[in-house]
């Protein structure tokens, strides 16, 4: 009787239960019909789902990854091709100064610089896809244009038109470089260091076929032609490109939607913040943004950085006009010693990238950058040594800073991620998109310095080796500066980092290294 007795409770209890939940699903006919409405939706945006997951095994995040790296190379082309013949042809048929090659050159990153800050704060994970789209087809259109400027007889005409599509070029190069890396990190956030390093070696390549192309393009149909065949290329995968993240994203919208569904009428009532795109720190991402840009790890990183990237600019400028001067090699043939500038750097990206996922990031931030002044004295060292050869220091020099070149820049990502985890920036969400824009910036900045202010203004004013003793020096002091940062103790706030944001906190660790503690005591 008693077993009977609780057998009956129980199944009134369940009866109960189960009508209790009828009743509150069932609050009148109108919510009933809208809850059937919304699950007949669910279950076909689910049936839609495993089509398109099938679709999905045939399109992995690898090839838009390798289409990203063809764009970079044709963006590293479009940047570098004019380095052999554009500064001697522009002064004997245009009558154009130095100091105005310079600016030319330098205009594009000018504008990359300004942008970067721009999208430092535009930039969001809504429009990303948008403002990479702008960049990959105004590159290449502009790239096309520049060279058509070349129609102009009259300088003033020339000069305003060769600024006016670097202008555009810089605008497109802020684009792709700082939404490049945060549309392919998600799809792969373990490897975020081997993506670096492969966008990196990708511009890196680029750079490094862009002058020997140049010259020879330029030997075979003189002044348009390369241009046009940069344009053309970097159009053509821009469009590659295009189809490969759509893909992605069509699929990517059908995994969200399924999370987004109501599961119940009151769900309905009243909008969430995620459902309308908003997060609960959106209100402080401008205060994020101002700790970013003020940290002073942050700055004093940026120093050496900036040195170290000012040979990229400095090259592009001032070297061809050495070599003529100098030497006697013309822009026809002055491609080949571009290329091994441009060729070692391109190929230590990967040596670099496995040493940043293995923890050493600042080391070898650190010594590439302290090589990289030692290369630069090696360079300028006929200016105080007359009877040295200046052939064998010109080829030293160049080996040993295209071997230092990417240690002294590409380590800044994660330098830059972990300052910001210690200090708990906020905005954990932002942080990716302000480490890009950051280093944008610094890389823009620091062609510029070496494309005007030293490849442009100081060096039409003393020497090739004067300007590259300046760069020693100025690179040497920023080492130091951030050597002396680095050990000095500081009050850090990791742990309590990794407690409020702990998987974001190990990832950043785990590339930053543990074993770093000989040069700081952040970690």
């Amino acid at each position: 009787m008693n077993e009977k007795n609780d057998s009956t409770s129980l199944s009134s209890a369940e009866e109960g239960k189960s009508n209790g939940i009828s009743d509150e699903l069932s609050v009148s006919p109108e919510d009933n019909l809208l809850q059937i409405d919304v699950r007949k939706k669910q279950r076909q945006t689910e049936s839609e789902l495993t089509i398109n997951q099938s679709e999905a095994s045939n399109c992995k995040p690898y090839l838009c990854i390798s289409v990203f790296a063809l764009l970079y190379i044709a963006w590293g082309i479009n940047t570098s091709i004019m380095g052999p013949f554009f500064p001697t042809e522009a002064q004997k048929t245009r009558n154009i100064s130095q100091s105005m090659v310079g600016m030319i050159t330098s205009v594009l990153m000018v504008t990359l610089w300004l942008f970067s800050i721009v999208f430092f704060f535009v930039a969001s994970d809504k429009n990303k896809h948008s403002v990479f789209y702008v960049g990959v087809f105004t590159s290449s259109v502009m790239c096309v244009a520049f060279g058509e400027s070349y129609r102009f007889d009259n300088p003033t005409s020339f000069i305003m038109s060769c600024l006016a599509t670097r202008l555009a070029i810089g605008f497109a190069g802020a684009c792709l470089w700082s939404t490049g890396a945060p549309i392919l990190i998600p799809m792969m956030p373990k490897k975020a260091g081997k993506i670096f390093s492969l966008l990196e070696f990708s511009a890196g390549f680029g750079f490094m076929i862009g002058p020997p192309l140049g010259s020879l393009l330029f030997s075979f149909g003189g002044y348009k032609l390369p241009f046009l065949v940069a344009g053309l290329l970097e159009l053509f995968i821009g469009f590659l490109c295009v189809a490969a993240i759509r893909k992605l994203v069509v699929i990517r919208d059908y995994q969200h939607a399924i999370h987004n569904l109501p599961k119940s009428v009151s769900a309905l009532s009243m909008p969430s913040l995620k459902s309308v795109g908003l997060s609960k720190d959106a209100k402080f991402i401008p205060k994020a943004a101002f700790k970013f840009l003020t940290h002073p790890g942050i700055l004093l990183t940026s120093l050496p950085a900036l040195a170290v990237l000012s040979q990229f600019g400095f090259f592009q400028v001032a070297l061809a006009p050495h070599l003529e001067d100098t030497f006697g090699i013309h822009g026809d043939s002055s491609g080949k010693i571009f290329l091994i500038h441009a060729g070692l750097s391109a190929l230590t990206c990967a040596v670099y990238g496995v040493l940043i996922d293995r923890g050493h990031a600042q080391f070898t931030f650190i010594t590439c950058a302290f090589l990289t002044a030692l290369g630069y004295f090696v360079l300028g060292l006929p200016l105080i040594a007359s009877d040295v050869n200046p052939k064998i220091t010109l080829f030293t020099a160049l080996t040993l800073l295209g071997l230092t070149a990417n240690g002294g820049y590409l380590p800044c990502y994660f330098i830059f991620e972990r300052f910001a985890v210690n200090d708990r920036i906020e905005a954990p969400h932002k942080l990716r998109i302000y480490v890009c824009t950051w280093v944008n910036t610094c890389y823009s900045f620091g062609l510029i310095s070496g494309q005007f202010f030293v490849g442009g203004l100081f060096f039409q004013r003393y020497s090739f080796y004067h300007s590259c003793m300046l760069l020693a020096l100025i690179t040497l002091t920023s080492s130091l500066l951030i050597c002396a940062y680095l050990i000095l103790p500081r009050k850090t706030t990791t742990e309590n980092n990794r407690t409020q944001n702990p998987e974001y906190a190990s990832e950043c660790s785990g590339r930053f290294g543990e074993d770093q503690g000989k040069l700081t005591n952040d970690v």
